[in-house]
């Protein structure tokens, strides 16, 4: 599931949040979804298969890369 875009507001640096479907953190990321969204403020959201491991981190890594550096090109 993805919301927003990554591209940045008034100079802000882009937000992408990742997480888990089984992490033990996904409902802080998907409120703090909710709030970045009530205030337009524009963010990636990844939810992918797996919890809060090692394993999960390696696969999102170059997605993650991937953002930071458009992020920093754009």
């Amino acid at each position: 599931m993805e919301a927003g875009s990554a591209t940045r507001h008034d100079g802000l640096p882009a937000i992408a949040l990742d997480c888990g479907d089984d992490d033990f953190l996904i409902l802080q990321n998907l409120h703090l979804a909710e709030i970045l969204k009530s205030k337009n403020f524009p963010f990636e959201l990844r939810v992918r298969e797996g919890a809060h491991t090692w394993q999960y981190w390696r696969n999102g890594l170059p997605d993650a890369l991937r953002f930071v550096s458009y992020s920093f090109h754009n």
